[in-house]
């Protein structure tokens, strides 16, 4: 629906641990992106002075769910798609501003070019 750009936001405990700092995960139940255009996701795991260790908010849209190959599992019954955390877009206000006003004026559902390098999205075409 033309003009109709939604959001949804979700919050993240924990990471999942899988040896150096390079190899975090996180786990997104494909459910979670239906009927929306953009999640976005904050991790709220804190290191042992309080700090939060990822103080950003990362963006995923349902076209970088579906074309990412991530490892699928199963945790408590449900299914997740997993993401390393090093490949996942951080949230940029200006650029979801811009996004959402192309959308809404021209029904644009796909990203420019500019926009996905500007963002550096990282999706293997």
């Amino acid at each position: 629906m033309k003009g109709d750009y939604r959001i949804s936001y979700y919050e993240i405990k924990k990471p999942i641990w899988n040896g150096g700092y390079d190899e975090r995960q996180i786990g997104i139940a494909p459910g979670r992106l239906a009927g929306i255009n953009e999640l976005r996701i904050n991790i709220s795991y804190r290191n042992k002075n309080g700090d939060l260790i990822y103080p950003n908010t990362f963006s995923i849209s349902p076209k970088f769910f579906h074309k990412y190959e991530g490892e699928w599992t199963s945790r408590y019954g449900t299914r997740l798609k997993l993401f390393y955390i090093k490949d996942l877009d951080y949230y940029n206000p200006n650029i979801s501003e811009t996004k959402r006003i192309m959308y809404d004026n021209y029904g644009v559902d796909e990203e420019p070019i500019i926009l996905r390098e500007i963002n550096k999205i990282k999706v293997k075409e």
